[in-house]
């Protein structure tokens, strides 16, 4: 047990739980934190230009690595500036521990300057949410925070931290163990739902996998049973927007993603199925449609950590409460232990294959002068050579992002907030510091092709293709030029928004945009 300031506990307990990187943005009443902060180099802090940029930056690095993203802002307009990406972390289940400065204890109450009750604002947007007013239980709250906001279905935790409370002298010490008196997530699977639900699936006509965000949160492990289920059983399989990059798109059982930006293929499996198994997904209305008019003809098996989300908005037929990794070994072992066989789909697969053949993915190639290029293609091309990520919910699904390595792709699906689209980028970029990453948006202004790249405080919107080549030499100079002056990799060229603004399809080619793609890159490994 050691004697610090309430700030150096904050920055001691991050250190101690592994904290690497924080974003935010300072203010008054977090500026004992700062200092504390500046003393402890082994935490880089990503300084961004709006609390609601460091929430969603967040996302994308705890989206990247598994990780919690840790943000930092002040009390007031900082506070209630996080509260969009706070909710759409919530939504999309994606771990965050967001630590708010807040008024002295004395003035809590008082309307103060830069006074807001930020824990009342929170409570319906967090997992959790604290308001610290003893510095002695700081270190055990930080510590409690990241068990709450990693365990069970991830999600972001709110601590808010008066500015006497992080001048003030207390003890601080590591708990030897993180046990919270009400949450106390069910992890391992009933053997009995697990035994039931394999029996309905050995017994299904018409089977199908609907995969969400809950596969990707339970690691790569878990997306490697999913595969293996898939295969077991023979069943086709479709996934959520969020749970897209858990299984392989080139695979001939995948159907694409679902709902209402979906496959043909993936929504009519659906609505003939005669079981549906539900992993890691919460029958979200972009799914669902008309709830009187969903898979009307299916029995539901729902697996999720999350017990309040199983029959909250579809009643399911089997409920098996627990981590969707050990969920689907668990099942993986009763199909052996059963000795069940893969039932002949082939009157199933023939109806899937019917609806394939729409080729509801398709899009007109229009090469003639003059004629505006198709945003896929663009996509594409990009994808073919990128990491990439998006909001751009109608074009994302296309069969090349899926193609990605677990953890590759990074959506943004509650909230698709319109702000800030490109901020999880950042997050992704500070993940993977030694490439490009690119961020794809859909522009809903002009009905054109728009290839806009962004460094520094510099930006450049291209509406002649012509001027590529400068931008690359420009790109590469400045890049380099950050690199021997030790600036920020953040400040590299790392943003291309394709929209569409009158550009001829015989000007911009897919080579032409394998070369953009492929110069940046190259550009930013030989920097490094």
């Amino acid at each position: 047990m050691k004697e610090m300031s309430g700030a150096d506990m904050v920055v001691q307990a991050l250190v101690d739980l592994g904290v690497d990187t924080v974003f935010g943005y300072p203010g008054g009443a977090v500026l004992p934190i700062y200092d504390a902060l500046f003393n402890h180099p082994s935490i880089k802090h990503v300084l961004v230009r709006h609390e609601q940029a460091a929430t969603h930056a967040a996302e994308g690095y705890a989206r990247s690595t598994g990780k919690p993203g840790v943000v930092l802002v002040t009390s007031g307009p900082g506070a209630t500036n996080a509260v969009t990406g706070i909710t759409d972390a919530l939504l999309d289940s994606i771990p965050m521990v967001v630590l708010t400065g807040q008024v002295p204890t004395t003035l809590i109450g008082t309307d103060a300057f830069q006074e807001c009750d930020t824990v009342g604002i929170t409570r319906h947007c967090t997992k959790h949410n604290y308001l610290v007013m003893d510095p002695d239980r700081l270190g055990a709250v930080i510590h409690e925070a990241f068990y709450i906001a990693t365990h069970g279905r991830p999600g972001p935790v709110v601590i808010d931290i008066p500015k006497n409370v992080q001048v003030a002298t207390g003890s601080y010490s590591v708990p030897e163990k993180i046990e919270h008196q009400s949450y106390r997530p069910q992890v391992e699977p009933d053997a009995g739902a697990i035994a039931q639900a394999i029996d309905m699936i050995a017994a299904a006509e018409r089977p199908i996998f609907y995969t969400g965000g809950g596969v990707i949160n339970a690691g790569p492990d878990a997306s490697a049973a999913l595969r293996q289920l898939v295969s077991l059983t023979g069943a086709p399989i479709t996934s959520t927007l969020m749970g897209l990059g858990a299984f392989p798109s080139d695979d001939p059982k995948w159907l694409g993603m679902l709902g209402m930006h979906g496959t043909y293929e993936s929504n009519m499996a659906m609505n003939r199925a005669d079981l549906i198994i539900a992993v890691g997904a919460r029958f979200d209305d972009r799914v669902t449609g008309r709830l009187d008019a969903f898979a009307p003809e299916a029995k539901k098996i729902h697996i999720d950590i999350d017990r309040s989300s199983i029959n909250k908005i579809v009643p399911v037929d089997i409920a098996v409460v627990g981590d969707a990794g050990r969920a689907l070994d668990a099942l993986i072992a009763a199909w052996a232990d059963k000795g069940h066989k893969a039932r002949d789909l082939g009157e199933w697969w023939r109806r899937i294959d019917g609806w394939r053949a729409t080729r509801c993915l398709d899009f007109p190639e229009k090469k003639d002068a003059g004629a505006e290029i198709m945003p896929q293609r663009a996509v594409k091309a990009l994808f073919d050579a990128t990491i990439l990520e998006g909001e751009f919910v109608e074009w994302v699904e296309n069969s090349h992002l899926l193609k990605r390595a677990f953890r590759e792709v990074a959506v943004i699906g509650g909230l698709i907030e319109r702000q800030h689209p490109g901020k999880r980028k950042t997050g992704k970029q500070v993940t993977f510091s030694t490439d490009l990453i690119f961020d794809v948006l859909r522009k809903y202004e002009p009905d054109h092709l728009l290839i806009e790249a962004a460094w520094a405080d510099a930006r450049e919107r291209l509406t002649d293709v012509a001027r590529l080549g400068d931008l690359l030499d420009r790109a590469a100079g400045t890049m380099v030029h950050q690199r021997l002056e030790r600036i920020s990799p953040l400040a590299i060229p790392v943003l291309v928004l394709i929209g569409r603004e009158n550009v001829a399809a015989s000007d911009l080619d897919d080579a032409l945009l394998g070369e953009l793609a492929d110069t940046l890159a190259a550009t930013a490994m030989g920097g490094a």
